[in-house]
């Protein structure tokens, strides 16, 4: 199903539901590190990241926030992350929410790090473009290169 989805940077407004977003279950289960989010250091790292403008809101028609992205280290090797709130899940969003985040930057590959658990981000990605690298026993590795390499 594909929805008309729009990206804005995030601002210190989204904050609070990011927090609620990060510690979710389902979060939490595939992320590397696992444990609760405080409130002060999701904080600290939110601020931060607005600072590096590493973080994006993925809205649908009527600007309600479904996603999250972010893209790190741009300067070095883009590497993208996305979360997509509950209430969206399960609905074949996730390829058009990570290209829609993939025309963030241009720099080219762009690095998904995916516990190898986590089966629909790893078919999502796959959907989006993204290509297999590697997989060790913590983390599958796929990236997204320009379409001529």
């Amino acid at each position: 199903m594909l929805l008309p989805l729009r990206i804005r940077p995030a601002t210190t407004e989204d904050c609070g539901f990011l927090w609620l977003w990060a510690n979710d279950s389902v979060v939490r289960q595939n992320s590397f590190n696992m444990k609760p989010i405080g409130w002060l250091s999701h904080i600290h790292w939110f601020h931060k990241k607005l600072g590096e403008d590493a973080v994006y809101i993925v809205t649908d028609g009527a600007h309600d926030p479904i996603a999250v992205l972010r893209i790190d280290n741009e300067e070095v090797q883009p590497e993208i992350s996305v979360t997509i709130s509950a209430p969206w899940r399960g609905r074949g969003l996730g390829a058009q929410v990570i290209e829609l985040g993939s025309t963030i930057t241009d720099k080219r590959p762009i690095l998904a790090r995916i516990k190898p658990t986590n089966a629909a981000s790893i078919k999502a990605f796959s959907k989006a473009g993204y290509k297999l690298m590697c997989t060790t026993e913590d983390i599958t590795y796929m990236h997204l290169t320009n379409s001529s390499e």
